[in-house]
C-alpha cells in the first residue's frame, strides 16, 4: 500500500491514475527568507510559490471507511463552522414583514461556530455563551491556536475578518457541570490583494479559507493567509506577516507576498483549502489541502447514501499535499473521493514532529466526517462522523455541522477530563 518516496515525477505531458498533471516548481529565489543577526528565517514565503513541482508519492484513491469511533481522535480539538447569519437589520424586518423573523434569529443564535470535539465518535459540542465576535460571525473558514497555556485562539471569515478570543472553564457547579465559553480579546482584518474587496456582496469579493499561526524559526508569532482560488484559477496569491492577537491584526508593514499553485493543475480545483506549518530548524513544511466541489458543475449529492456512496465520490474531492521549502518540492500524500476537506490540524510527536494530519470536511447537505491520517501511511486513513454524531447529541441538524478549520486543545480540556465532561 503506497507512500513511496522514490516515485520518480512523470513528465507533465502524462496524467497520473487520478488525472493530475505534474505542475513545474516555480523558479526559486536567489534567497529563502529573511535574514537577522546571522540566522535565515526558513519560514518566509516572500516571492515563493507553494504547491509546485508535485511528485506523486501516493497518486492511487484512497478507498476510506466510516467507523462509529476511532480512537486516535485528538479529544478537545476546537473547530470553527462556515454557517452565515440569517439575522436582519430592523429595517429589512420591517420591509419584508417576515412573520418567521424571530424563529430565524432564534435558530441563528444556536447554529455552532466554534465548538469542541468531545469524544471518539466526532461529537462536537458548541459553544454559545461568551463575547468572543466568533460567535456571532458570518462564514467563520479556519481557526488557530495562538497560546496552549492561555487558551488563545483566531477564527477568520472568508472575508479576512479575524475574531481572537479565549476559552474559559468554570468551574463545576449547578448538576456537576461546568461551562465553557468564549471570551472577546479583539477583532481585525487581514489585507487582501487590491484586485480584491474584503466587502460582503462585491464582485470581486475575496475568499480566504486558509490561515495559520505559528511561530517562525526565530520565534516571531507569524500569520500564514491565501486566497483559495477557484474555477479558471490557474494560481492563488498567499500573504505572511508577524501577527498581533491584541489587534487581531497583522503587521502590514512587514508583509511577505508569496503565490499558491493548483496542485492538481485542474482549473475547476480550489487551489487551498486549509493548511498547517510545520517548523524544523533547516527547513519548513506546509500541508495544505486541495477540493473540487462538483456542485459547481452541477452534479447532485445522494442524500440517500453517505460520503461512500458512489455519486457522491464524483461531486467531492479532496488531494492532501505536502511543499518542504527550501527544496521547494510538493508531495501528493492522499487523494480523497466523496470528502470536500476544508481543515487540516497537525499531531506532533515528543520531538515536534508531524505524525498525524487531522482531516475534517464540509460536505454541505450529507454533513462533516473527521478523520485521521498517518502522513507516512496514508492508506489507513478512517473517518467517523462528525455530522451525524453531533446531530443526534445536540438536535442540529448536520448540514450545519460543516468543519471549516480545527485547531488543538489548549490546556482547558484538562480542566473538561477532570470534571468529567469527557
Amino acid at each position: 500500500a503506497g507512500f513511496s518516496q522514490s516515485r520518480t515525477p512523470r513528465s507533465s505531458a502524462q496524467l497520473t491514475e487520478s488525472g493530475y498533471r505534474r505542475i513545474p516548481a516555480a523558479p526559486r529565489p536567489a534567497t529563502m527568507g529573511n535574514t537577522c543577526c546571522g540566522m535565515r528565517e526558513m519560514t518566509s514565503t516572500k516571492n515563493v510559490t507553494l504547491g509546485g513541482g508535485a511528485l506523486w508519492n501516493q497518486d492511487v484513491v484512497i478507498p476510506f471507511g466510516i467507523k462509529e469511533s476511532i480512537k486516535e481522535i485528538p479529544i478537545g480539538t476546537v473547530c470553527c463552522f462556515d454557517n452565515k447569519s440569517k439575522k436582519k437589520t430592523l429595517i429589512k424586518q420591517m420591509a419584508s414583514a417576515d412573520i418567521g423573523y424571530t424563529a430565524k434569529r432564534m435558530a441563528d443564535d444556536f447554529m455552532p461556530r466554534i465548538g469542541v470535539v468531545m469524544d471518539s465518535t466526532g461529537y462536537v459540542s458548541p459553544i454559545h455563551l461568551g463575547s468572543s465576535s466568533a460567535l456571532r460571525a458570518q462564514d467563520l473558514e479556519c481557526i488557530s491556536l495562538i497560546s496552549k497555556e492561555e487558551n488563545t485562539y483566531v477564527a477568520t471569515s472568508s472575508l479576512g475578518v479575524t475574531h481572537v478570543f479565549q476559552l474559559n472553564y468554570s468551574t463545576a457547579g449547578c448538576f456537576n457541570y461546568g461551562i465553557l465559553t468564549a471570551d472577546h480579546i479583539s477583532q481585525g482584518q487581514l489585507p487582501v490583494p487590491p484586485e480584491e474587496s474584503t466587502v460582503l456582496g462585491s464582485l470581486n469579493q475575496c475568499n480566504i479559507e486558509a490561515t495559520a499561526v505559528f511561530k517562525d524559526s526565530l520565534g516571531v508569532t507569524r500569520m500564514f493567509w491565501c486566497g483559495r482560488g477557484g474555477l479558471r484559477t490557474g494560481r492563488s496569491w498567499t500573504m505572511q506577516a508577524p501577527f498581533m492577537p491584541v489587534t487581531g491584526r497583522v503587521e502590514e508593514t512587514m508583509i511577505d507576498h508569496g503565490y499558491f499553485a493548483n496542485v492538481t493543475s485542474q482549473p475547476k480545483w480550489r487551489v487551498c483549502t486549509a493548511i498547517v506549518i510545520e517548523v524544523e530548524a533547516h527547513q519548513t513544511h506546509f500541508y495544505f489541502s486541495s477540493t473540487y466541489d462538483g456542485m459547481d458543475d452541477g452534479r447532485e449529492l445522494d442524500l440517500t447514501g453517505d460520503q461512500t456512496n458512489l455519486n457522491n465520490k464524483r461531486v467531492f474531492k479532496s488531494v492532501i499535499a505536502k511543499t518542504s521549502y527550501p527544496l521547494g518540492i510538493t508531495s501528493i500524500l492522499a487523494t480523497l473521493h466523496g470528502v470536500k476537506i476544508e481543515a487540516l490540524m497537525k499531531v506532533e510527536n515528543a520531538m515536534g514532529k508531524v505524525t498525524h494530519l487531522v482531516l475534517g470536511s464540509d460536505d454541505e447537505d450529507l454533513g462533516s466526517l473527521l478523520g485521521v491520517m498517518d502522513v507516512h501511511k496514508p492508506m489507513n486513513t478512517t473517518f467517523v462522523n462528525l455530522g451525524l454524531a453531533s446531530e443526534t447529541k445536540t438536535f442540529i441538524t448536520r448540514d450545519k455541522w460543516g468543519t471549516s478549520g480545527m485547531a488543538p486543545a489548549g490546556v482547558f480540556a484538562f480542566d473538561l477530563v477532570k470534571q468529567g465532561s469527557f
